[in-house]
């Protein structure tokens, strides 16, 4: 073993029975002029007894250099007959195998061929490792610590040993890219082999298996974990999401004076590919079963207003339309700005924005799309070929709707209920806004946006984001009627609460090209937007503002973060609660969509009051 000091230094190595057999350490140390230096000892196993043929495990790292002493602990692996508390640090002549242990210094984990008849859970101290051969044993079972605790195995080796069953906990590795399970007694794979999404190389090849079927296993690793992954169970559905309050409980709002928006990008049909979402059943992906969830959840948090987003044309007409009129809701359409030159466009997703018809009445609709926007300033913004190319490629769009609150003689029968329960004791209602006794009527705009998604187009999120608030402050401008209207602004942003948009979005402003905070234009030339940074007057804050962003909204196989906001106009808005994120925990092992969430976002929800006019 060579260690960083290019030194060779030996195990120590102290007989522990001569009835015992030997067995080899072998590390193999990559130096950096690429040649290989090996040391091998023979020190006694812990392992019990060995075959006459090869009788070693090997640890190899890809670079750098290891510890003095091998990590072969008796405290770690041991065979059953072999107590691990009986040889410790050099007791009874054991090698003092913890002391000097780096963890990471060694990434593989080679005990094949040594006539193992058990595994000790104690495996489970191996974390950092990624790859454990075991192949080649005398091994029937093997621990659930195994399968639980070694999530970093991207290859696991169990071929050639006598194990009968697999243990369901497999599917927690959810890094494991090849698994080599052949030449065993295996008679049914566990279900849960649908969980390993990265799975590469599956080897099940002279094992008496019926389940799954001789022709599914003929077609390989991807029929295989197909098979198993459409036969998951559900498990339980995840708890229900509570709203967290931002003002005192006893504090009742009258229905005048608050409304509840919620955003969702509810994961259009033609995107929830099995390619794209290979850890989720087809069942669970099919949109005939995945719109019915939708549904139930939209309608489960009586929100007034609903922002979605990739709602395709022809769903929209057919499903959701129709659907969301039978619950006394309004909606406003406008898919993406391909559908212009489409003849069908049917399958074309876009923005919809529902209303209850009880609550609101539309005034006024806006339909903002960023190409046309650009194309209008070509002059300007065509500085850069390249830059305003990327712009106007990009067919993403917005909608802005004026709606006006219904009288409360009107919201009498409001299907959010009474402001308290039967029975309990009355109270005072809250007095927030302007409505003292006049009849001037309420007004607010929504805005529902999907910004460009591709995480290379940084520049593209940006333009677009500036082009939406430039066309909303446009429509509030002083020389209109609807200067200092309450605004509530939402969507599926596609950027991290550590991005330009949400700087610009959050501080109203971003830095010029030279001196910005988050270099997302760079390095295109965008004129002036390069050269004196971005700007807008909308005072806006973010609804979950007071508690944090969610941890994520969109959680996927190869992704997990925040991309979707709910934003309001602080001097005229106030947060009266907001719906509660989802727990990692509920999605780190189905991730999304499944059987229970329907999209790969979760949606969001607040409840927003009137301020009082000083």
């Amino acid at each position: 073993m060579r260690a960083a000091t290019n030194s060779v230094m030996k195990s120590k190595v102290v007989p522990i029975s001569k009835k015992q057999p030997q067995y080899r350490w072998k590390a193999r140390n990559v130096e950096h002029n690429g040649t290989d230096d090996e040391e091998e000892d023979d020190i006694q196993s812990p392992f019990g007894s060995a075959s006459p043929g090869r009788s070693s495990f090997e640890l190899m790292r890809r670079k750098g250099s290891f510890s003095s002493t091998p990590p072969t602990s008796n405290s770690y692996i041991e065979h059953a007959n072999m107590s691990p508390t009986t040889h410790t640090n050099n007791s009874a002549g054991t090698p003092n195998t913890t002391e000097g242990y780096q963890p990471g210094g060694w990434f593989e984990l080679d005990m094949s061929g040594m006539a193992l008849k058990s595994l000790s859970p104690t495996i489970k101290h191996f974390t950092h490792i990624t790859a454990l051969y075991i192949n080649n044993n005398n091994l029937t079972t093997l621990p659930d610590e195994l399968f639980i605790e070694l999530r970093a195995l991207s290859t696991l080796d169990i071929s050639s040993n006598h194990l009968t069953s697999l243990s369901n906990n497999i599917g927690r590795m959810d890094n494991l890219k090849k698994l080599l399970i052949h030449q065993n007694k295996l008679s049914e794979l566990p279900v849960e082999l649908g969980r390993l999404y990265k799975l590469k190389e599956l080897q099940v090849d002279s094992n008496p298996l019926t389940v799954p079927p001789l022709s599914v296993i003929q077609q390989g690793t991807a029929a295989i974990i197909s098979y198993c992954r459409d036969r998951m169970p559900s498990g339980p559905p995840p708890p229900e999401r509570k709203f967290i309050s931002y003002i005192d409980q006893s504090v009742v709002l009258p229905e005048r004076e608050k409304f509840r928006v919620s955003s969702y990008n509810v994961l259009a049909e033609g995107y929830a590919t099995g390619d794209r979402y290979f850890y989720c059943p087809s069942w669970a992906l099919d949109w005939n079963y995945r719109k019915q969830g939708i549904l139930k959840e939209l309608l489960s948090y009586d929100c007034d207003v609903i922002c979605l987003q990739e709602v395709e044309a022809g769903q929209y007409t057919q499903y959701f339309q129709p659907e969301m009129s039978k619950h006394g809701f309004t909606g406003v359409y406008a898919p993406k700005s391909r559908a212009r030159t489409m003849e069908d466009w049917s399958s074309v997703d876009g923005c919809a924005i529902f209303f209850k018809r009880n609550k609101f009445v539309l005034v006024e609709e806006h339909l903002i799309e960023f190409q046309s926007i650009a194309m209008s300033r070509h002059k300007e913004l065509s500085v850069d070929p390249e830059a305003f190319s990327r712009i106007i490629t990009k067919d993403n769009i917005a909608l802005a709707v004026i709606l006006q609150l219904k009288d409360e003689i009107s919201l009498g029968n409001s299907a959010s209920g009474s402001s308290s329960a039967p029975g309990s004791p009355a109270k005072q209602p809250f007095r927030s806004g302007n409505n003292t006794g006049n009849s001037k009527p309420r007004h607010v705009l929504i805005s529902n946006t999907h910004i460009h998604w591709n995480p290379d187009h940084k520049d593209v999120k940006l333009v677009q984001v500036q082009l939406l608030l430039e066309q909303l402050t446009a429509i509030t401008s002083p020389k209109t009627k609807w200067y200092k209207i309450p605004m509530v602004v939402c969507g599926d942003f596609n950027s991290a609460v550590d991005s330009g948009p949400y700087e610009l979005l959050s501080t109203g402003v971003t830095s010029d090209g030279t001196h910005s905070k988050y270099s997302d234009l760079h390095p295109y030339n965008y004129g002036s937007y390069s050269i004196h940074g971005m700007r807008h007057p909308v005072p806006l804050s973010s609804a979950y503002g007071a508690i944090g962003e969610p941890a994520f909204t969109n959680y996927t196989g190869d992704f997990n973060g925040v991309l979707d906001y709910l934003w309001f106009t602080h001097d005229t808005l106030s947060v009266s609660k907001v719906l509660q994120p989802v727990d990692e925990e509920t999605v780190k092992q189905t991730r999304l969509p499944n059987a229970f969430m329907n999209s790969d976002h979760i949606s969001l929800m607040s409840e927003f009051f009137f301020k009082r006019k000083n």
